[in-house]
């Protein structure tokens, strides 16, 4: 597996600057609900570069990529194939979410996300193997972010 690039070109620098600049409202929903370790103390990076891709939403800790898909992903389809191949060649998980879904219904993309890190999307509390809430760190657990 190769490593995350340790230093990007500028090219790469500005690129994700534009990219956050011109955050789709959607994008910058979803990216409200999850910045700053709001979802149970769990990070996540917008606009971030792995390999020659950008990714909308990416979770370092879980190897987790979070993408919404809105009109331009219709007409890329082989682009986006690509890309998921490169990205699962990384040994990334990807989770996929229709711009509809984050402005419509927040609530269930979040929860998927949670679930998707391991967390029980009620209490945030880390899931054991079997998808079961572990009882002894529920009590521990930040608490969710407000709905």
């Amino acid at each position: 597996m190769t490593e995350f690039h340790p230093i990007l070109p500028d090219k790469f620098l500005f690129r994700g600057r534009e990219l956050r600049k011109n955050s789709t409202v959607p994008e910058k929903r979803l990216w409200n609900a999850i910045r700053g370790g709001r979802l149970c103390g769990i990070k996540f990076r917008r606009q971030h570069a792995i390999g020659p891709f950008f990714v909308d939403f990416y979770c370092h800790e879980q190897r987790l990529v979070v993408e919404l898909d809105g009109q331009s992903h219709i007409e890329q389809g082989e682009y986006d194939l690509d890309r998921e191949d490169y990205l699962r060649d990384q040994n990334l998980r990807i989770i996929r979410f229709t711009n509809d879904q984050a402005l419509f219904d927040l609530d269930s993309v979040v929860r998927a996300i949670l679930v998707a890190c391991g967390r029980d999307p009620d209490t945030g509390a880390p899931l054991n193997p079997n998808g079961m809430a572990s009882s002894k760190s529920a009590k521990s657990q930040p608490p969710l972010p407000p709905r």
